[in-house]
């Protein structure tokens, strides 16, 4: 196991070459009181470094987090969305040095009330720089913060989404085709996938819903080309129900029925990802599970001359 150097339970995780080695380190939002983020530099052989923490204020409780080079010094800086116990519902960003080191935090107001999560690292309005869009879990709305490009941001963008609310995983993809940045949208609450088109100005077209099943919970997702036509597809992690919901895009941005494949563990399920596991040249799924262990359900795609079959699923626990 690698430890995180949480005190807390860590709530989001991401990866990327941070110190520029060419290895993959580890960036982990500690959602505590303390106020932290954790870097984890890697070996490049599987194995990690000491974990260290970079302050991001008492009380401060991030809770998700993403990277990108904001201020243009070809490093990699992070920005994490905090659950402050103050009521702040700020997003802040921790410029990198290059080598794994990060200085003291700026913070920018992503709007009232809710907390400022999911959050995703994009370039929404076409300026070459990158901004953040945010959705938030009570409130329908998709905030934008326009980057200037120097490691700060403009102020919230408000994108009214009548069908967003309880989101629970963003990401940001041009589906479409058209040039502009687009967000995908778990709505855990409402039981569907929402597709918002992005304008290339930092708004977005009324949001287009996909159901994934009454009372079905989908709470993350992630985006590949699933049956080999070259478009882009979803699949969902439905934690209510216990299973995969795959979404095959058009490449308009617009999705077909959701194909279900169950899974055969409890619905304490907590995050879905995209990989070629077996080389094939096909994408495949795992599914992350914990308790008092840790179980990796892995669901190979057999996909042939783009039929819609997930096959052998695999299970491996981890104490």
């Amino acid at each position: 196991m690698i430890g995180t150097g949480c005190e807390w339970p860590a709530t989001y995780v991401v990866v990327a070459d941070i110190n520029k080695d060419g290895q993959m380190d580890i960036v982990t939002a500690c959602n505590n009181i303390l106020g932290e983020v954790g870097i984890q530099l890697g070996n490049g052989d599987g194995t990690f470094r000491a974990s260290t923490s970079f302050s991001t204020g008492d009380g401060s409780n991030p809770i998700w987090l993403d990277t990108g080079d904001f201020n243009g010094d070809g490093n990699l800086d992070i920005v994490v969305s905090l659950n402050g116990l103050t009521g702040d519902r700020s997003v802040e960003v921790l410029l990198g040095d290059g080598n794994g080191f990060f200085g003291g935090y700026k913070r920018f107001s992503a709007g009232q009330d809710d907390p400022p999560w999911p959050l995703v690292v994009g370039d929404f309005d076409n300026d070459r720089q990158l901004d953040i869009a945010i959705g938030k879990y009570h409130a329908p709305q998709i905030i934008v913060l326009r980057g200037y490009g120097n490691g700060s941001f403009g102020p919230p963008i408000v994108n009214e989404q009548g069908s967003i609310i309880f989101a629970s995983w963003i990401d940001a993809v041009d589906i479409n085709n058209d040039g502009y940045l687009d967000v995908i949208v778990t709505n855990v609450g409402l039981g569907n996938v929402a597709v918002l088109l992005g304008k290339g100005d930092g708004t977005f077209k009324p949001s287009m819903t996909f159901p994934t099943g009454y009372n079905s919970g989908p709470l993350s997702g992630a985006i590949e080309d699933f049956n080999g036509d070259g478009v882009l597809d979803i699949a969902v992690l439905n934690y209510m129900t216990a299973n995969v919901g795959v979404l095959l895009g058009y490449g308009n941005g617009t999705f077909g029925p959701q194909m279900i494949f169950p899974f055969s563990f409890d619905s304490s399920s907590l995050t879905i990802a995209a990989a070629d596991f077996n080389r094939d040249g096909r994408m495949d799924i795992v599914v992350t599970t914990q308790s008092t262990t840790i179980i990796l359900c892995i669901l190979i795609n057999t996909c042939e001359c783009c039929e819609r079959e997930f096959f052998n699923m695999s299970k491996a626990t981890h104490q």
